[in-house]
């Protein structure tokens, strides 16, 4: 029975901390998205900026997920990209809701654009944790030194 709890305290443990590595990243990557959106707002419209902002902030984000968060090791190439298959729609996903919630939330809901913004990226932020756990990154390093990662590519 005690070992069993103890099995329980790791699994608890190691959630806490990928929770902790997630938002860190999390924090990171959204900052790179609305340091890009703040930045290209003033040259492009806003749309466009917002877009911009959502693909820079998808590139990193399945850099930094891989490998610092959920340190997925793919045993093949076909593993790999399965696994960014999965995350470009899973992100995809996540981009629209991203980008059509600012448009709505300025246009229909009078919410100023940093405010909409701001708004959309706590609720993306949720919205990419669960699918990336869930359904992108499921290869993860248990031992395995012969997988693709990008420390081999």
């Amino acid at each position: 029975m005690r070992d069993s709890i103890q099995v329980k305290e790791i699994f608890r443990r190691i959630g806490q901390k990928e929770v902790f590595v997630y938002c860190f990243w999390g924090a990171t990557t959204t900052a790179v998205n609305i340091l890009v959106y703040m930045g290209l707002k003033w040259i492009i419209d806003y749309r466009s900026a917002n877009l911009a902002a959502i693909l820079t902030g998808k590139v990193y984000a399945y850099l930094v997920n891989k490998r610092f968060v959920f340190k997925s090791i793919c045993e093949n190439w076909k593993m790999l990209l399965r696994e960014i298959g999965a995350y470009v729609l899973t992100r995809g996903l996540t981009g629209i809701i991203d980008f059509v919630g600012v448009i709505l939330l300025v246009e229909c809901m009078c919410i100023g654009k940093n405010t909409a913004k701001f708004f959309m990226a706590g609720i993306v932020i949720f919205a990419n944790y669960f699918l990336g756990k869930r359904v992108v990154f499921l290869n993860r390093d248990r031992g395995t030194k012969n997988g693709v990662s990008f420390r081999k590519l």
